[in-house]
Parts: structure tokens; sequence; C-alpha cells
């Protein structure tokens, strides 16, 4: 019974109802496929266009990595040197400037005694200096090798560097004084600066504070910049939930997807990032998902003028049928030897047959309309 009245249903939607429902069943999967297969395609060239600065970035954690040994093994080599077995600050002081004009990495090097009074420097001071209160040194005075790194702005160069310390202890065990080397990000800029980014990619070494120490291409262009404010708010929840990527707009406003690097050397204050252009990177997928749709919606309308054009001679027959049903119908009944005629609610004739027009003596346009009363007299 249930099969029966879907079936009654069904029959009882006009014609033109179904010729578009079938044409909707029919593309309506068409464009979720589209769709699909655009948002899969998108997905796949972003997680490889991901996949690759994710290579970079492990270029980046061995190049920090080198560069940590490079230090560790330049502050060794400084305590094991005679001027500082004779704790001279004036030779100390001229073999810390002979280091710095060797390695472009270093901001400063020197030494400094067990109560934080730096006695030992590469660069010129104007005054006493005291380094009690920084962590790296706090940290040095309990360790036995480098400490971690500790990323701040210099006291003596005034610049943003990332700072390790080495304790140098007597036969006693007791600290002697504390080696130091402050180094800046030029490993970094170097690093970038021969990878073989593809265009409207950018490398960018950024604080937690979201301001830029490295930014390629035109590193002096961007260096010092800071993140707009929208921008700080997305890096710092990624960080906080473990994301390793984040989109954002970059300092040059372009939205980017950058993928994420807390540097180990500078204590993860230090973020290293590659910028992936979503625009651009996706131009690709978006081009040949706009063709895909301009295909279907090509499709959808061929149907739908096809389907006008079905509907129109459907219609056209179906009229042409049952115009001749009526003609044969009609003769029908002027056979048939009996009054034979249709009244509206009204009682007015709509029909008559041959017989009955026969009756009134009347033609059969001229009994449209007519009644009883124009044809028989009253009673009584």
């Amino acid at each position: 019974c249930k099969g029966g009245a879907l079936m009654l249903k069904a029959s009882s939607i006009p014609i033109g109802r179904r010729i578009w429902l079938v044409i909707g069943l029919a593309i309506l999967p068409l464009f979720i496929l589209t769709v699909g297969d655009y948002l899969d395609a998108r997905n796949e060239q972003l997680a490889r266009y991901q996949e690759d600065a994710r290579l970079i970035l492990n270029g980046v954690q061995m190049v920090e990595r080198t560069h940590r040994h490079h230090i560790e093994s330049l502050l060794k080599t400084f305590a094991g040197a005679d001027e500082m077995r004779e704790h001279a600050p004036d030779a100390c002081s001229q073999l810390a400037k002979r280091l710095m004009s060797a390695d472009p990495n270093l901001a400063n090097i020197g030494a400094a005694t067990p109560d934080g009074n730096v006695f030992c420097n590469g660069l010129p001071l104007s005054g006493a200096v005291n380094v009690s209160d920084r962590r790296w040194f706090q940290e040095a005075l309990k360790a036995q090798e480098m400490t971690p790194g500790e990323f701040m702005t210099g006291r003596i160069s005034g610049k943003p560097t990332t700072v390790f310390g080495l304790p140098v202890r007597g036969e006693n065990g007791n600290i002697r004084y504390a080696l130091f080397a402050s180094t800046t990000t030029a490993w970094f800029d170097r690093f970038t600066a021969i990878q073989t980014l593809p265009e409207g990619w950018t490398s960018l070494l950024v604080t937690l504070e979201g301001k830029a120490l490295s930014r390629y291409p035109e590193p002096d262009k961007w260096r010092g910049r800071t993140l707009s404010e929208e921008s700080l708010a997305k890096l710092e929840a990624a960080l906080a939930s473990g994301q390793e990527q984040v989109r954002m707009l970059g300092l040059d406003g372009v939205d980017r997807l950058f993928v994420l690097q807390p540097l180990e050397i500078a204590g993860n204050h230090l973020i290293a990032t590659i910028g992936i252009p979503v625009g651009q990177t996706l131009a690709v997928v978006e081009r040949q998902f706009a063709q895909r749709l301009l295909l279907v919606s090509l499709i959808a309308v061929i149907s739908v003028l096809l389907a006008n054009r079905l509907l129109g001679e459907l219609i056209d027959r179906r009229f042409a049928q049952t115009l001749s049903e009526l003609r044969n119908l009609k003769r029908a009944l002027d056979d048939v030897p009996a009054y034979v005629f249709i009244k509206d609610i009204n009682g007015r004739y709509v029909y008559a047959n041959r017989s009955t027009l026969a009756l009134f003596g009347i033609d059969r346009e001229a009994i449209r309309g007519k009644s009883d009363a124009d044809f028989f007299a009253p009673e009584g």
C-alpha cells in the first residue's frame, strides 16, 4: 500500500517538475564531486608545500646545532688561551677583539668575575658592567658545560643577541670566571640567502614579541619591524597550542601560511618560520576549480535548454493527442442516437451532440450559454 501510495504521489507530480527534479539529481552529485575534488587538491597542495618548508626548517635546525657547537668550541679555546690563564684583563680583551674580527657571528665575547663584573670584553666599555642578574651568568655559576642560549638585548653591544656562558673552574672546583659569547642572527641570514625559495615565499626569524630579527628577501628592510597585533595574536595562539603552522599576514601584509620552528639555542624565544603565500600557491588549484565549475555550469545550462525543448515537445505532443481524443469523442457522441449535452453549474449549455442540436433546431455555437428557458415554455 505504501509503495502504491508513493507511486500515486510521484505520478501526481507534473511532468515539468519531474524533469527538473531529474536534472537536479543528476547535476547535484557532479557539483558536490567538483567541490570535493577542489578541497582535496587544495589540501594536498598545501601539504606538499608545508613538507617543503619543513625540510628547509630542518636545515635551520642543523645549522643551529652547528652554530652552537662552534660557539662552544670557541669558548673552550678562549678558556685555554695563555691570556686567560694569566687573568690579564688587557691581554684578554685584545684576544677577544681578535676573535670577534675573525668571526662575523659574534656580537661580543668576554669574561666576568664570580660576582658578575666584566673584566674582559671585545667591545669598548664606557664604564663598569655587571651581569650577575643575567640568567646565562647565574646558570654558568652552577654548570659544568656551556649554558643554553639566552636571547636578550646586549648590555654592552646594545644588539639583540643570544648569549652563551661557559664556567671556568680552578683545581678545587670553585669558579674562577665565566666566559660569555653573544651571537647575532647573521648565521640565519646566510643560511636563508643560499636557499632557493619559490617566488613569493619568505623566511622570517621573529621573537616571541613579534619583532623581526631577519627576513628574506630584503633582510635589512624588514629587520626590527613588528607583526601586526592580529598576526601576533595568531602566532601566540599557535605556539601555545603546539601547532606547527599558522596562517596570518606577514610583515608585508601578504596572507601566508607560516611553518614554525622554535630555536633551541635561544631558549625557544626565537621562532624560525617559512612563509608560503596562500593565494599564489593555490592559484593553479583555484584556476582548475574555476574551469571545472564552469564546465559543470555549462552542463547544467545545456541540460536546462534540452529539458525546455523536450518539455515543449512533450506538451505539444500531449496537446495534439488530447485534441485528437476530443475530436474522436465528439464524433462518437454525434453518432449516438440519444440526446447528449453538458451544462455548467448555472444550468447553461456548454456542449450538445448532433441529436440535441437537431431537437432544438440550433447550431453548436448558438446553443452555448443558453438554458432550458430559452427552449421550453414555462409550466402552468
